[in-house]
């Protein structure tokens, strides 16, 4: 019995090596994340939920996302619902909105510029490895910004959100060792050599 529950345990620590899921920041667990603040994905499935604000008062709507290395981002979804305005001289009915990542080179919509006041819109893209150059990035290393952008003639407001990013494992390149080489260039040779005259 011993055996088998050593077995099990080991199983299971072997497969939850491979890739996280589920939600790594919940801002009513952990804290509001501060404007440019970075959270650290993992492999695997990464989800963030909480509120963010955009208003004279209040400003918490672009972090960093930092990805483990010989990783990239592969997919990005975002949700939002219950965007309350903010009141001021005038009463905001127009207020456009949308989420990108950027590299410092790239520009890439998660949410394309929407009514921000619909709320409940979900978006998701995909990328490929070579997408986004986050071992380029000029915040540092394999980090890259996820930023919110408004058009609104008002103040804004706040709303709540769900954000999902999924981090794949880069393909690694195939370089064939010295010792690969040499043996090729041996049998190369040795078959140069027994050819008939």
């Amino acid at each position: 019995m011993k055996t088998l529950t050593a077995l099990l345990a080991g199983a299971a620590l072997c497969l939850s090596g491979f890739a996280h899921s589920g939600i790594i920041y919940d801002e009513g667990v952990d804290g509001n994340i501060e404007q440019y603040g970075t959270i650290n994905l993992e492999l695997g499935s990464n989800t963030i939920i909480g509120d963010s604000c955009f208003s004279a008062e209040c400003n918490e709507f672009n972090w960093y996302i930092s990805l483990p290395d010989n990783t990239y981002l592969a997919a990005a979804t975002y949700f939002w619902s219950s965007p309350v305005l903010d009141t001021d001289g005038f009463i905001t009915d127009f207020w456009n909105g949308r989420y990108v990542v950027f590299d410092g080179i790239t520009i890439i919509d998660v949410v394309g510029t929407q009514s921000w006041l619909d709320g409940g819109v979900g978006f998701s893209v995909t990328f490929d490895e070579f997408d986004l150059l986050a071992g380029a990035s000029p915040w540092g290393e394999n980090r890259l910004l996820f930023g919110y952008d408004s058009i609104r003639n008002g103040r804004g407001g706040l709303w709540d959100f769900t954000a999902t990013f999924t981090v794949n494992q880069l393909t690694p390149t195939l370089v064939p060792l010295p010792s690969t080489l040499a043996v090729f260039g041996l049998g190369l040779f040795g078959l140069a050599w027994r050819r008939p005259d």
